[in-house]
This record gives C-alpha cells, sequence and structure tokens, in this order.
C-alpha cells in the first residue's frame, strides 16, 4: 500500500447526513449524550425524539467525549487495511475529544496523524469531506493535513439560535455572554471565531435573525463560492429550507448539504439553524 490510502476519521459533531458520511467514506465517532441517567451514542436517537427528551428532563442534558480506548478500537481496525490515518476534530475549546484522538495516536506509530478543525458542526464535516478527497486523490497523510490546515481558518459559520439559555447553562458560550438576556424575542446572530463562539449581533425577530445572519455570511464569503455549503437546522426545517434557496440564489450551482445538528451539538443550542461553508482549497 502506498501512501495515498489514508482513513478519514472524524467525529459525531461533524453533523452530517449518514448519505455523505458513507459517500465519502468517513470514520465517524460518536460522543455521547446523557439524558435522565440514559447514555447514548451521538445520532442514536433521532432529533425529533431527543427534543421531547430534552424538553421533557428536569435538567439539561450532559455530553461527553469518546475514550482513549475508542481511539484505538477504530484506528486499529482501520490500520489493518489502511497505511494511515488522519483524524480530524473539534477544539479543545469545547471538548476533550481530540485529546482522546491524541492519546490513542501514538500506539501507531507514525501511522495516525490528529489535526484540529478549529471549528465543530458542519463545517468540521465539509472540511472532513476535503480530507476525504485529497485522500482519494492519492495525497500522503502529511499532504492531507496541510490541506486541512490551510482550510480550517476560512471555513464560516453563522448560526443564529432561538435563545442562550442552552448555550449558557452548557458553558460553550464564549465571549457571547454579552448577548444573554435583554430585550424580548432577541435572537443572537453568533459565528465560531478562533475556536470560540463569537457575537456577530443581536436582533428582534426569527425573520430579522434570518435576514441579518445571512448578510453577514454574504459577505464573509464573497462574491464568489469555490467551495462547499451545509445548512443545519434545529427543530427549524422550515427556516432551513428557505436558508437553502435563498443560499442556491446567492451561488448559483454551488454544492449545498442539508443536515440536522445532532444531539450533542443540539444540548448546547436549543433550537435553531445555521449555514456553513469551507472553500475547496
Amino acid at each position: 500500500m502506498g501512501t495515498g490510502d489514508a482513513a478519514i476519521v472524524t467525529d459525531s459533531t461533524c453533523d452530517l447526513p449518514l448519505s455523505v458520511v458513507e459517500e465519502y467514506g468517513l470514520e465517524v465517532i460518536p460522543l455521547k449524550v446523557s439524558i435522565e441517567g440514559e447514555t447514548f451514542d451521538d445520532g442514536e436517537l433521532g432529533q425529533e425524539e431527543f427534543f421531547e427528551r430534552m424538553d421533557a428532563a428536569e435538567h439539561l442534558p450532559t455530553t461527553s467525549q469518546p475514550s482513549v480506548g475508542e481511539f484505538t478500537d477504530v484506528y486499529e481496525r482501520l490500520l489493518a487495511r489502511r497505511s494511515s490515518v488522519v483524524s480530524v476534530h473539534l477544539p479543545t475549546t469545547v471538548s476533550g475529544t481530540i485529546e482522546s484522538a491524541r492519546q490513542a495516536a501514538p500506539a501507531f506509530d507514525d501511522r495516525v496523524q490528529v489535526v484540529n478543525a478549529h471549528i465543530w458542526s458542519g463545517p468540521l464535516g465539509l472540511i472532513a469531506m476535503r480530507a476525504s478527497e485529497h485522500a482519494r486523490a492519492g495525497a500522503s497523510p502529511e499532504e492531507i493535513v496541510r490541506a486541512v490546515e490551510a482550510i480550517r481558518d476560512r471555513a464560516t459559520l453563522a448560526f443564529a439560535l432561538d435563545g442562550l439559555d442552552n448555550l449558557a447553562r452548557g458553558g460553550r458560550i464564549g465571549n457571547a455572554t454579552a448577548l444573554v438576556g435583554g430585550i424580548l424575542d432577541v435572537r443572537p446572530i453568533l459565528t465560531i471565531r478562533d475556536s470560540v463562539v463569537e457575537p456577530v449581533k443581536r436582533v428582534r425577530g426569527a425573520r430579522r435573525a434570518l435576514e441579518t445572519g445571512l448578510d453577514w455570511f454574504y459577505g464573509q464569503v464573497g462574491d464568489e463560492a469555490r467551495g462547499r455549503f451545509i445548512v443545519l437546522h434545529a427543530m427549524s426545517v422550515e427556516r432551513a429550507q428557505e436558508i437553502h434557496e435563498l443560499v442556491e440564489g446567492r451561488y448559483p450551482g454551488a454544492e449545498i448539504i442539508d443536515s440536522e445538528l445532532g444531539a450533542v451539538v443540539s444540548t448546547h443550542t436549543g433550537n435553531g439553524w445555521g449555514v456553513g461553508y469551507v472553500p475547496s482549497d
């Protein structure tokens, strides 16, 4: 086997549809979510069932990273048939997942490369997809890591939540503390920058949030898009459909993936929507 058969591993906060995961041959290691004494792999519960359980629960669900042993088992299985692994994950600012990966990697000498995506949710998924494309084109693990590092800080994400309660209670609010509370029906528009949640604006009403959020997002992407988009939602399917159509109208011919936020990310966001973009290279 040559250097061009690297397996790509990511984690379940990538929030990619299963069909895309399978198409790109990605190995997705699930985080865990615990609710009312029961623990599930991320993705085990459908979005509607998870929100019903979360809304009925006395306490906010908790989330946890995969263990070192889980990473070890996955790496061992993949390396039985592939020469190398590139493992792409969300940053330590929100999860210890990448540290579990890093602790597992040395057991396999230099055959496992772990890289920080600096972002999570849909853009992490888009980055993993690009890594897979490079791997299939014959790139070495080192070349794949360099490709990820070249695009990760140009990834863009805008998301708007119906409220900040989950984000604040879950401790993942980053620098968006100033947006908590305030006037009735405030919709915070947020992004992820330098591996932390950052405020963009806060506006009143769902319609204004959608318009303002997309305007900001378009400004980040620019007039031309040479990459992929992903539209995400947490119990906001109609808004997600509208966003898809608006992005498609703004960037005709662009590839747009539609997906649902998984249970782990939804625990910290609550209801809302997001739109992400990652350049081709």
